[in-house]
């Protein structure tokens, strides 16, 4: 992760634990700094890590859903399901899985929901979202909507695909156009439920069940991430 780490040797240093507590302390310092808690550690040089990727060019990893990320820092594209690749893109994928801007490791292939507190579709799940205000493009009023219902601010997003759609509102049927875009978030632990959101949660995409979102559209938009992702619906 993109956090600094004492290793001085001072008492509360990474050094300072291993020799007061020895692995099993360390490994709680390690899971402390890095927010979530790994079975198992390998500590090596950075030549030792480079040395150890070349040797795995040429594995087999399971993509769990379609990977298009682009920052300054890193670029990576991967369709979903096993594949092999090469040392440089499997570098590539390991630092996407743990960078907590690309949604970080214990986010890696879950949807962000919230459920609904109004009508309509009161009590159902529903992807986080609204309506562009007046002056705004699509991309500002998806980052906005997202601020506002969960708190959080969106790293990077990638267009989708669209629905044409119908919205009761105000007494009046709305016509709309429902785009949808796959985001990646920073520090996906602190979201929480602001605005029209009862609250949110993280559904591994598969135990995602499409019935449970209440508008037609956005229920018909999850089952076609899922198809994009090659994930069969739960029932």
């Amino acid at each position: 992760p993109n956090t600094s780490a004492d290793v001085s040797g001072n008492k509360d240093s990474l050094k300072g634990h291993y020799k007061t507590g020895g692995s099993k302390e360390l490994k709680k310092a390690v899971d402390s700094l890095c927010g979530f808690t790994a079975d198992k550690y390998a500590v090596s040089t950075a030549n030792q890590f480079k040395n150890a990727i070349n040797v795995l060019s040429g594995a087999q990893i399971s993509v769990p859903e379609r990977i298009s990320y682009k920052t300054k820092e890193l670029s990576l594209s991967l369709m979903p399901g096993n594949q092999t690749v090469k040392s440089e893109t499997l570098l590539k994928y390991f630092r996407y899985c743990l960078t907590p801007s690309g949604g970080g490791a214990q986010k890696q292939g879950e949807l962000l929901c919230v459920r609904r507190s109004r009508e309509p579709a009161k009590g159902t799940l529903d992807l986080p979202g609204g309506f562009v205000d007046p002056g705004e493009s699509i991309t500002d009023g998806l980052r906005r909507e997202v601020k506002e219902e969960v708190g959080a601010e969106i790293d990077s997003a990638e267009f989708l695909f669209s629905f044409p759609n119908t919205y009761p509102f105000s007494g009046h049927t709305v016509h709309t156009a429902d785009a949808f875009f796959r985001c990646r978030i920073s520090h996906p632990e602190t979201v929480s439920a602001h605005d029209d959101a009862a609250e949110v949660c993280w559904l591994p995409l598969q135990a995602v069940n499409p019935a449970d979102f209440g508008l037609h559209s956005v229920r018909r938009g999850v089952e076609k991430m899922l198809a994009l992702a090659g994930i069969r619906p739960t029932t």
